[in-house]
């Protein structure tokens, strides 16, 4: 395997892009494959020095699936997706209780008037 080869399975593994399969097999690849641990070890770094306020763990589903779809052109996902997805439920339930007691509130207004 070339170096640049190496450095990008590095890369997307770091990132958890791989397949189940080939997340597996770089693992066996890590075992032996100094060179590839290194690389590991450099992109890991690299990455977490991109990211120093995020606090480390596991990134929300939707920045990977953002993630993706920069770098792999996979569709993005529309309006609606991001506005369905759970990490998102608690602003739809304010945005729609406002919602409810702003159209109150002008029914109250238009008959009390």
């Amino acid at each position: 395997m070339e170096r640049d080869e190496a450095s990008v399975l590095a890369a997307e593994y770091a990132l958890g892009l791989l397949a189940q399969a080939e997340r597996r097999d770089v693992a066996r690849l890590l075992l032996d494959d100094r060179d590839m641990q290194a690389e590991l070890v450099f992109w890991e770094e690299r990455f977490t020095s991109l990211l120093p306020a995020w606090g480390g763990g596991e990134p929300p589903p939707r920045i990977l699936k953002k993630l993706q779809a920069e770098l792999f052109g996979e569709s993005k996902q529309t309006l609606l997706d991001e506005l369905s997805h759970p990490s998102n439920r608690r602003t739809l339930i304010a945005v729609g209780v406002a919602k409810v007691a702003l159209i109150g509130a002008l029914i109250w207004l238009y008959f009390a008037g």
